[in-house]
């Protein structure tokens, strides 16, 4: 009986994915150059609503947890500013977060982010920095061993606070598609 148990894990062991396979296949350190799609809303004197462009890098670790579990860590920085509304601009998004993920497969990855979030606004030539908090879903494709694109949906939302005389209140939702490279 004991030789039969012994004979059926190693056939079933041959059947199943080494320990590890899928997740190694995104541990690593990553840089990604992203198009991100920001849509605002809130108020900065006036009311914000705006939908507008810029570009993103993003450098990543991500660690293998199991056989698919992933844990990344990470900093994202916007390259330029944009407008939010008629007399306001954001310039200097930052981001640090958390991604843990799951791999669906030895390709694709399904990730969630959660991330502390900071930026300068501008307001009728009043300066001041931001912060708050950001969540988002995820998914990633290796297109090969080191290159890979993902696309991502996050919202921010910035705490409220007082600029000069003028209330602002804001939160954005960023669409970003972005192109990586796995070291």
């Amino acid at each position: 009986m004991k030789k039969i148990a012994v004979a059926a894990a190693i056939g079933l062991s041959a059947l199943t994915p080494p320990t590890f396979a899928q997740a190694l296949n995104f541990g690593g350190f990553s840089l990604t150059g992203a198009l991100n799609v920001n849509s605002n809303s809130g108020e900065a004197g006036n009311k914000v609503d705006a939908t507008r462009g810029n570009l993103g890098v993003t450098a990543q670790y991500d660690a293998p947890l199991g056989s698919a579990l992933v844990m990344g860590l990470g900093a994202s920085l916007g390259l330029n500013s944009f407008d939010i509304a008629s007399n306001a601009k954001l310039k200097g998004t930052a981001s640090v977060f958390v991604a843990p993920g799951i791999a669906i497969n030895k390709q694709a990855m399904v990730y969630g982010k959660v991330a502390v979030v900071s930026a300068q606004v501008d307001i009728d030539g009043v300066g001041a920095p931001i912060s708050g908090t950001g969540t988002g879903l995820g998914l990633r494709y290796l297109v090969n061993k080191n290159l890979f694109v993902q696309g991502e949906y996050l919202l921010h939302k910035y705490n409220d606070q007082t600029i000069g005389s003028i209330a602002f209140k804001n939160q954005t939702s960023v669409f970003t598609m972005g192109v990586g490279y796995k070291f």
